[in-house]
């Protein structure tokens, strides 16, 4: 009770509220017809205007997955929790489409990015696409992710690499439609090979024996922003801290919001799904 005698709330509800605190929504309630809102949820788990009232933008969103050693097996096993909650809460929104591809590395087995599906809204298709999810080792820790941002952004593909093949009309790399402002999602357990140091300056573990050379992180840096992509690292918590730095130092770069930053606890997908804004 407060110094006006009335009821105010003194920590973050506990579930008895219409929402979770936190989480956000993309709405059409109270907005004009065509428009939408973005809301999110306060700490007294009831939902508040975040942005406001627009027309709708349609959003391709392109999910990475890192597909080597145990990575790949959350991936494989949480293939139905990721399409319940991650792909089907994006496709409820509206304007979005949903693509899925994978990276693993260069040498041996390895592929450093497979295309899988361009952006969709075909919501059957995407979920056989996670069943069928390919699986490679990986060799060192360090992965192929930012040789796999270099391909969807348009860039060359590595001949080792196998790019989408997009349809009349879509950006090449990561087949997007040219109307609609591209977000990708990287989800992961480990840093990537030539990627920036979580602090100072360089490469973080280049590549020295692969030709051609792959793909560089200030390069990368440029196409993303070029192309206006909106970025997020999904990051296991059993990492470490390479992995979650440099992530975090990939947001800070671009520059972008330090909550585009999500730690994955185990097979915790639907959680990831709520974490991830309905707009850029």
């Amino acid at each position: 009770c407060n110094v006006a005698c009335e009821w105010a709330p003194v920590a973050i509800c506990m579930g008895e509220g219409e929402c979770a605190a936190g989480t956000t929504r993309r709405t059409t309630e109270g907005c004009p017809e065509g428009e939408s809102q973005v809301q999110r949820c306060s700490e007294t788990c009831g939902y508040e205007t975040e942005v406001a009232c627009a027309a709708v933008i349609p959003i391709d969103v392109t999910l990475l997955f890192d597909m080597t050693g145990s990575h790949a097996g959350d991936v494989e096993t949480g293939a139905t929790a990721i399409a319940d909650g991650i792909v089907a809460e994006l496709l409820a929104i509206e304007g979005v489409q949903v693509g899925i591809s994978y990276y693993a590395d260069f040498g041996g087995t390895d592929v450093p990015f497979t295309g899988g599906i361009a952006p969709t809204d075909d919501e059957a298709a995407l979920r056989a696409e996670l069943t069928g999810a390919p699986r490679y080792g990986g060799g060192d820790l360090p992965e192929s992710g930012i040789e796999a941002l270099d391909v969807l952004t348009g860039g060359a593909p590595h001949p080792q690499a196998e790019p989408l093949r997009c349809a009349a009309g879509r950006v090449a790399g990561g087949c997007w439609r040219p109307s609609a402002p591209p977000l990708v999602v990287v989800f992961t357990d480990a840093p990537n090979h030539n990627g920036p140091q979580p602090i100072g300056l360089g490469l973080y573990s280049p590549y020295t024996t692969v030709s051609p050379a792959p793909a560089e992180w200030p390069d990368v840096l440029t196409s993303l922003g070029r192309d206006g992509v909106t970025f997020f690292a999904v990051v296991k918590t059993t990492a470490g801290v390479d992995a979650e730095g440099q992530h975090q130092r990939m947001i800070s770069d671009l520059p972008q919001p330090a909550r585009q930053f999500i730690r994955r606890s185990g097979a915790g997908w639907a959680a990831v799904g709520s974490a991830l804004p309905d707009a850029p």
